[in-house]
């Protein structure tokens, strides 16, 4: 496997959190990874960077956590490469109920060029959101109903937050829930149209705590 693949290995402790990577695939079947050493944020005194998350659609957009190194709650923040670099980053804090948010999960919905995202907030409840354009410059956080306040996909004694969009179109969202019987289990929810979701359902692997939704 060496011969056919070049990898150039980065960084991948979270404070500096995100390398711009291009990958050319030549006729050959070679992959070249080059690294050119951008940061999407960078660290400081007041701050750490955490859990980063990276989505490619139409542009390059990541995600990732600051926590104060005062203690206060934790940030959210998402940031999308444009024109002249990365633009500056859009608070996902708090979430709809009025509470800090962690663990953001990011993937790209080709069906509807948009970037899609979901997160935990601090009542351990998930909740999804997208860009409101293809270039990632303004984020909401999306309705279950198309119409009232938006609302969390899933209440309540959650962690580990993923999405994935398929070729079909359909936001998947998994999660762990730490509170069954059985002890901690996976579970998902499904959305068609990128908007409603169906209730989260259990998924009968073990261990199903170290699961992830992942797209085709």
């Amino acid at each position: 496997m060496g011969n056919h693949m070049k990898i150039l290995r980065t960084i991948s402790r979270i404070p500096i959190a995100a390398w711009a990577v291009a990958v050319a695939l030549a006729s050959s079947g070679v992959i070249n990874v080059i690294a050119t050493n951008i940061q999407v944020s960078k660290e400081s005194l007041s701050a750490y960077r955490w859990e980063p998350s990276t989505a490619v659609g139409s542009t390059w957009a990541a995600t990732w956590n600051d926590i104060p190194t005062n203690g206060n709650d934790q940030i959210s923040y998402v940031s999308a490469w444009g024109s002249s670099g990365w633009q500056g980053p859009v608070q996902l804090s708090p979430s709809p109920a009025g509470v800090p948010t962690t663990d953001v999960n990011l993937s790209w919905d080709s069906t509807r060029s948009r970037f899609v995202f979901t997160l935990l907030d601090r009542n351990d409840s998930i909740w999804y959101g997208y860009s409101t354009d293809s270039s990632g410059t303004q984020w909401v956080y999306g309705n279950q109903d198309g119409s009232g306040a938006p609302q969390p996909v899933a209440t309540g004694d959650w962690d580990y937050p993923s999405i994935a969009v398929d070729s079909s179109g359909r936001v998947i969202i998994g999660g762990v829930n730490m509170l069954t019987a059985s002890g901690d289990s996976y579970w998902t929810a499904v959305s068609s149209d990128g908007q409603d979701f169906s209730a989260p359902n259990e998924v009968p692997t073990a261990p199903g705590a170290e699961a992830q939704a992942t797209g085709d």
